[in-house]
């Protein structure tokens, strides 16, 4: 029967800082955000009346897939929930745009993800 590897004390110490760090890195990267959306006016973005304004621009500019896409491709990259994208296109552009829109943006988003995933980015550059 053979026996599970021994770890070092030096090496388990090591692994418990690094967490420890990634923790701490983690809630510094929180309270840094809480301070910036209490302090500045960035949470004026939040008001449902700004969105709704933001929402008509975009429907109504010639640019609104490009737009759109853009915003697939950015919110995939840090892991946005891609629910409320779709939800957002129905509602600005309706049933039937809104299902083109938000199936082109996905299709995009998760091949940019692969891309990145399987290394294809850097191959090629």
């Amino acid at each position: 029967m053979r026996r599970p590897p021994r770890i070092e004390a030096r090496t388990l110490r090591s692994m418990a800082v690094r967490t420890t760090t990634k923790i701490g890195a983690v809630a510094l990267a929180l309270m840094l955000l809480a301070l910036i959306w209490g302090f500045t006016p960035i949470s004026r973005f939040a008001n449902p009346e700004a969105v709704a304004a933001a929402m008509a621009v975009i429907s109504a500019s010639p640019w609104r897939f490009a737009i759109v896409l853009g915003c697939f491709l950015g919110a995939g990259l840090v892991v946005f929930p891609m629910l409320l994208l779709i939800i957002a296109c129905a509602a600005v552009f309706g049933p039937l745009l809104g299902f083109v829109y938000s199936s082109a943006g996905l299709l995009a988003s998760a091949a940019l993800n692969y891309a990145i995933g399987s290394g294809s980015v850097v191959r090629c550059c």
